[in-house]
């Protein structure tokens, strides 16, 4: 249905599950899903069932974004337990802790090594096609903020450069190789989060480049604050930095401009951010850095030897009252600081910035003072409003400015401004054309409508691209997973869109021309674009996905709504057709060599230990298939994964979704064989919180049983398939692409009777059975954190996020609700009330465990420790807790921990917000096990002893390995 086009042509929710879903037609493939207005996709078979389920449990707990979603971090929740804010000396303490620690010799002989995946592949899934989204995506990896390429790019040698989430640099000598070859860059960095890259336009080699530390996308999964900004004058083959800590350490750094002409002038803009992440993470609340900078618009006239707060959104600067109370919307100034900067194109001395929930703000003397020519869009008390603008040079000698702005309660919309340089500020703020419509029956100005809406704070980007004229503007956000439908649709997912007429009507960039059902497609998230400087069709996408190339020609494909698509409704089908009418006839995904996907955890296979798995920040699940090469084995983002515990069935897997969606797999590295288990998890406890990446592991003793934790800690047997139904009905009716529900046939599904899984709380299935429950006392509250099992039948070691810590000794009770647990924090006066990340249990004796947590000893400075050993006497049904952080000259240090293993002879392995650090048993001093990791947040650590190797999820850096003895 392609024709080619030339230029002269023109979250997947479940919300509150009794009416039952009468089920007249068997499933198909790439069966169209239930339009559930703005929510995010599922395969079909799950949206069919999702939808009936919304009627029978009012209340029931929300399954939200698959990408990191709110205003905050579960992140933050576990550092700033107790409480909710952290003081900025203890990011400062853990810091130079880390450093103490970088300074000792390392007691290992070997050095890391990375697993990868260099090679993220795409799997072969006849579900899986454009109305599900990554439709034929051969490679990924993670996400990637900014971007910049060399403006002097030719074929074979087009540098570009990339800033990743917590992965750092990474540069490609040529991009538009076929498959290009990159190159880490940032390995000397105090912190790898990038989220901001810039050229300066004053270096015609293009060698100089400036990078920004820490990302102020409101996000949950690893949007944390930097120590500053780094400069190479070598392409990036050397640093030097961190430059402006005092101004924006602990803070984040989402954009830089340096002034065309005079490279001593450099602005930063600064905003919020959060850090750290563990392998049970990622929620929301909003966070608070007492003593922290102030965050706004900074200036160096320098060259960055000493920079000066010069705006912060309002017309005076609030450093008269705290960061807090601006953090907390109570002054004039944007509460979340500065996103957007730039310098005019015609004069320098005129310099345009965006803040959150203040709109948009010119200074035509270089920063001495300020004027706001956009206000903001919606309501001031918002702090989530986010506006992100490019600007071009008119003919005339004005400047056009284009907006898109969202978030903070109002839809999302583009905007044009024909004269922002030379107008008088009150005029231009006045002098706004919004190009937008909320009516699809106006196809031109519903092209923008809503573009990044749900995530405009997270996804939401404007680019003029060089020599392409005034009127060409590319706009990025979410994926629209509503609109790419079959039958109910109106669109690719407008993920991406371009512009040709200054911004009137946009067309659809999000998937190409090469194939009706399977095309390629981008990513849902969208963070930045870059075009090819001799052609600006050819852009390079990057986001959560990583980076996405296109070939740079267009392709009429409007025949696709009504033939491909069964779009009727005329006025979806007109508004399709003007969408379609021009996309890329070729995206190509070139991730290969980028190793910088985000795992929340990993496991190994037991029956072959050189299989892992694992689950990354929305980019689904993994599974090794030899070297470096992984596949993606599910969608979404990746939850918990482990395999069979006892390696007595290598086939079966434990796979999951965000917000403990637990499912199970049989077939090995098969992506349609994903059946879930987790109806009475949100049927019938659907109002228990749980994080956003929930715990879930398979049984050491016990073949078939699988364990999780919300409020309640839930059991299942049968490899978590319901034993009242034959299980193939279970495998047939609860797959997750193509499962109608309907598991005794009887062409109903029922919510309260079809229930896929064997889950059952234990203990009392009341409230009261909760572990985060008032009942037990103290540290009420949060979600159970930690679930680890004993190598006996019976013993059960469990944590909550505030603090709570239980043992069980009859876990295995045939009845469930005969659970008993102990409390035993309450019997320590030592053990902190913070958030425990892990536990490890002795192999030989299950009444011995260790214990790690987050946080900052400065929070609890009566109760230290990040590390501890505990001992249960069962005849007693006491505890024991000894604090392992060992001297302040050669301890551990004030690091917030997040996973631990010990190994058979005793050493002590923890991961932290900035490496692996160990500890010899019987030694006092914690050292690095070995050189050649990059600090980067360890998420989760996995011990093989068969193979005498120690695997490392990093969020934001891939799996690496370590020989250890």
């Amino acid at each position: 249905m392609r024709t080619p086009l030339y230029l002269g042509a023109f979250t997947l929710t479940l919300v509150a599950l009794i009416t039952p879903l009468t089920l007249d037609r068997p499933p198909e493939v790439a069966s169209a899903a239930i339009d559930h207005g703005r929510l995010k996709k599922l395969p079909a078979g799950l949206a069919r069932k999702f939808a009936s389920m919304a009627t029978f449990s009012p209340g029931a707990a929300t399954l939200v974004e698959e990408v990191a979603g709110g205003t905050g971090a579960q992140d933050w929740l576990e550092h700033a337990t107790p409480g909710l804010d952290i003081p900025y000396a203890a990011f400062a303490g853990a810091r130079q802790a880390w450093l103490n620690l970088k300074a000792r010799p390392a007691v290992g002989e070997g050095a890391w090594t990375p697993l990868g995946p260099v090679y993220g592949k795409g799997a072969d899934n006849p579900y899986r096609d454009r109305s599900v989204y990554n439709s034929s995506t051969d490679n990924f990896s993670g996400r990637a903020i900014a971007a910049v390429i060399d403006p002097d790019c030719t074929g074979g040698d087009c540098r570009l450069w990339l800033a990743n989430a917590n992965g750092g640099v990474w540069m490609t000598p040529d991009a538009l190789a076929a498959e290009p070859r990159w190159e880490f860059q940032s390995q000397t960095f105090e912190y790898n989060n990038v989220a901001a890259l810039e050229l300066d336009p004053n270096d015609s080699d293009a060698n100089t480049i400036w990078a920004g530390t820490g990302e102020p996308n409101a996000c949950g999964s690893g949007c944390t604050a930097g120590v500053g900004l780094y400069k190479s004058t070598n392409g990036g083959k050397s640093w030097q930095g961190p430059i402006g800590q005092p101004e924006l350490a602990g803070r984040a750094v989402g954009s830089i401009a340096v002034q065309p002409g005079n490279s001593r002038v450099v602005f930063a803009a600064s905003g919020r951010a959060v850090m750290g992440v563990s392998n049970t993470c990622c929620g929301g609340t909003d966070a608070l850095i007492p003593g922290a900078p102030h965050f706004g618009l900074y200036r160096s006239l320098d060259g960055g030897s000493s920079w000066q707060l010069v705006s912060q959104g309002a017309a005076n600067l609030c450093t008269s009252s705290s960061p807090d109370q601006v953090a907390l919307n109570q002054t004039a100034c944007s509460p979340r600081g500065a996103r957007r900067v730039m310098f005019d194109p015609g004069d320098p001395n005129t310099v345009y910035v965006s803040f959150f929930s203040r709109g948009i703000w010119r200074s035509r003397n270089l920063g001495d003072s300020w004027e706001q020519i956009m206000p903001v869009v919606g309501a001031a008390t918002s702090n989530a409003e986010r506006a992100e603008f490019d600007v071009v040079e008119l003919p005339g000698g004005e400047t056009r400015m284009y907006v898109g702005v969202g978030g903070g309660g109002v839809f999302a919309r583009f905007r044009r401004n024909d004269a922002v340089r030379n107008t008088a500020a009150a005029a231009a703020a006045s002098s706004w054309v919004d190009l937008t419509s909320s009516n699809v029956a106006n196809a031109a100005g519903y092209s923008s409508f809503g573009y990044c809406d749900g995530q405009c704070s997270y996804d939401n980007y404007v680019y003029v691209p060089p020599n392409a004229g005034p009127d060409t503007v590319y706009l990025l956000g979410d994926y629209e997973y509503n609109e790419n439908n079959y039958v109910t649709g109106r669109s690719n997912g407008r993920g991406i869109l371009l512009s040709t007429n200054a911004g009137v009507h946009f067309t659809d960039m999000t998937e190409d021309a090469s194939d009706d059902r399977y095309p390629v497609q981008a990513h849902p998230d969208h963070h930045a674009l870059v075009t090819n400087p001799q052609n600006w069709r050819q852009f390079f996408d990057v986001g959560d996905g990583g980076i996405i190339r296109s070939n740079g020609e267009f392709v009429n494909d409007a025949g696709d709504c009504a033939a491909v698509k069964a779009i009727t409704n005329p006025a979806r089908l007109a508004f399709c057709q003007l969408a379609l009418s021009r996309i890329p006839e070729r995206l190509e995904p070139i991730n290969k060599g980028l190793r910088t996907l985000h795992f929340y955890q990993v496991d190994y296979n037991k029956a072959n230990p050189d299989i892992i798995t694992g689950g990354t920040q929305d980019n689904g699940s993994w599974e090794t298939l030899g070297g470096d090469t992984w596949l993606n084995t599910n969608i979404a983002d990746g939850g918990h994964n482990a395999y069979d515990a006892l390696g007595g069935n290598p086939n079966f897997r434990m796979t999951a979704w965000q917000q403990g969606q637990i499912e199970v797999s049989f077939t090995p590295q098969n992506q349609t064989d994903v059946t879930w288990v987790s109806d009475s998890l949100f049927v019938f406890y659907g109002t228990e919180a749980v994080p956003f990446i929930g715990n879930a592991i398979t049984d050491s003793v016990v073949p078939g049983r699988l364990w999780h934790g919300r409020e309640h800690v839930f059991r299942a047997g049968n490899n978590g398939l319901n034993p009242a139904f034959p299980r193939q009905a279970v495998l047939d009716a609860c797959n997750v692409w193509y499962g109608n529900g309907d598991i005794d046939g009887n062409g109903l599904y029922e919510a309260s009777i079809d229930i896929c899984d064997d889950f059952k709380p234990l203990g009392d299935p009341g409230t009261n059975g909760r572990l985060t429950a008032a009942i037990w006392g103290d540290r009420a509250g949060g979600t159970v954190s930690v679930v680890e099992r004993g190598r006996d039948a019976s013993t059960l070691w469990v944590a909550t996020s505030l603090g709570r810590v239980f043992v069980s000794k009859n876990g295995d009770a045939s009845d469930p609700s005969s659970v008993q647990f102990t409390r035993l924090d309450s019997q320590s006066t030592i053990d902190p009330p913070r958030y425990p990340t892990s536990i490890f249990v002795d192999p030989t004796d299950p009444n011995h465990a260790w214990i790690t947590y987050s946080g900052f000893n400065v929070k609890t400075p009566a109760t230290p420790g990040h590390v501890f050993e505990m001992r249960y006497d069962p005849a007693s049904g006491q505890v024991s807790f000894a604090n392992l952080d060992g001297h302040r000259i050669n301890g551990f240090g004030d690091i917030p921990a997040t996973s631990i293993v010990v190994s058979n002879r005793g050493t002590l392995y923890v991961g932290t917000d900035f490496g692996v650090v160990q500890k010899q048993k019987n030694s006092p001093v914690w050292h690095l096990p070995a050189a050649g990791l990059p600090n980067v947040t360890i998420a989760d650590l996995v011990l093989v002893p068969e193979r005498g190797v120690l695997y490392a999820a990093t969020h934001g850096q891939g799996v690496w390995q370590l020989k250890v003895h």
